[in-house]
């Protein structure tokens, strides 16, 4: 009795499994069929060549420059990239080191930088890359949620500010 009701139960499962295997095949070879009575045109073979500059744009002389050309001369320089790390703990997978990334900007020759409040979030570890590839170790002064700015500090000397402008009377 029990051998029947086994059978009796897995009997519509074997059913819907005969069923999607043909319904998978008809429909494979409906669009097979279709497909060959198609003709496929690819277009043409384009080469694009591309030139790359080789010359670093800080290099070029100030005079050369117009519009963003010179505020990115002026700018790059003071622009850093700011690379954190935290711990985060998943129920499944336990403990990890995650990694994020943002941006921020020199304000004091001595290491005082801006970024915003979310880069840093979290972090137990913060890095700051200068323009000439130099790293260095940060550490957050302060940082505020409404504004989602914060202010790092890195021990170096001789960097360079940003020069800030006053939009009411520009240079």
């Amino acid at each position: 009795m029990q051998d029947e009701y086994t059978r009796s139960k897995s009997h519509p499962f074997a059913f819907l499994l005969a069923a999607m295997l043909a319904g998978g095949l008809a429909g494979g070879g409906i669009t097979y069929a279709m497909l060959q009575n198609q003709a496929v045109t690819l277009p043409p073979a384009r080469v694009v060549t591309l030139q790359v500059a080789t010359t670093d744009p800080l290099a070029i002389p100030v005079s050369e420059l117009t519009g963003i050309q010179a505020v990115v001369h002026t700018a790059a320089p003071s622009v850093v990239e700011v690379s954190t790390e935290s711990k985060a703990t998943h129920p499944f997978w336990g403990s990890y080191i995650t990694g994020g990334a943002g941006s921020g900007v020199i304000l004091t020759e001595d290491g005082y930088i801006i970024t915003n409040k979310h880069v840093i979030d979290g972090a137990t570890s913060i890095t700051v890359r200068s323009y000439d590839g130099m790293q260095y170790p940060a550490s957050v002064i302060g940082s505020d949620s409404q504004s989602d700015l914060a202010v790092l500090k890195v021990t170096a000397t001789g960097l360079t500010p940003t020069v800030f402008g006053i939009s009411t009377r520009p240079r």
